[in-house]
């Protein structure tokens, strides 16, 4: 069975792609087979595990449009251990132009998407800083959602409107959507950090995950040499985080699994 996350929050500058990129190599050093998704148009997480020419080549759209199997390899590419990535480029925004002159209709996204995902263990989907059509397509074939929200005074003020996001999609299927909230870019020498902190778990309760990734230099110098924490640098609190972070996302998934099981409740996904 294949599990697909969505990572998502219409606000930038929370770690929403540096969250994707090294959870998604720390799930492969975990033994996994993880297939990352960029899917926001401005191309962060493909020009963090590479270069900004990969933007220009074949990626996301071209396996929506025009995929065949003979082309497959050539859109899909090995970033990290366990790590593929199917990149997004320019041309994404017309996709999503595509997507709203359609409806919002998710289903040709969502079926390309979920033909790709067939020999992967996990699907990773970075999401655009928006809850525009991309992101709604996201959701909709999500099993997990993750919200990064950094520890910030702004930081709690964007998240009611990826929870409404939450709840349209909620009422789609007929039943909860598992998501989760993450902290992100935590500094604990900070008494707004910590002041953030203990707002959000009080706000939140279980669905705050116990994992707080901490402010580290080695994830920003990751990405600006095109790797993943997991190749760049292991020890550091950015590898340790997103291992556990890892590991967390695995116990939570299967943890609803087997809730699910024993209530009787089909779990939806790839």
């Amino acid at each position: 069975m294949t599990h697909i996350i969505a990572i998502a929050n219409q606000k930038g500058g929370c770690g929403k792609t540096t969250t994707a990129v090294n959870l998604g190599a720390c799930l492969g050093r975990n033994g996994e087979k993880v297939l990352l998704v960029d899917l926001d148009p401005q191309c962060h997480a493909t020009i963090g595990l590479g270069d900004p020419e990969a933007a220009e080549g074949p990626g996301i759209v071209e396996a929506v449009t025009g995929w065949t199997p003979r082309q497959d390899q050539e859109v899909i590419r090995t970033v990290a251990e366990g790590l593929d990535l199917l990149p997004s480029s320019w041309r994404l925004s017309d996709l999503e132009m595509r997507l709203i002159r359609n409806g919002d209709d998710p289903a040709l996204l969502r079926q390309a998407l979920l033909e790709l995902s067939g020999s992967y263990t996990h699907v990773v989907l970075d999401c655009p800083p928006s809850t525009g059509p991309l992101t709604r397509a996201a959701l909709s074939m999500a099993d997990l959602l993750l919200v990064p929200v950094e520890t910030s005074f702004f930081a709690l003020y964007g998240v009611g409107r990826m929870l409404a996001l939450v709840e349209q999609e909620e009422n789609r299927r007929g039943r909860p959507l598992l998501y989760r909230i993450l902290l992100t870019l935590f500094d604990r020498r900070t008494g707004l950090a910590r002041e953030v902190l203990r707002e959000v778990r009080e706000h939140f309760g279980e669905r705050l995950l116990n994992t707080v990734i901490a402010i580290n230099v080695s994830l920003r110098e990751a990405a600006s040499h095109g790797q993943a924490i997991t190749d760049y640098r292991r020890r550091s609190r950015g590898f340790r985080d997103h291992m556990e972070l890892a590991d967390e996302v695995l116990a939570t998934l299967g943890a609803h699994e087997e809730q699910s099981r024993l209530s009787g409740v089909a779990v939806e996904g790839g």
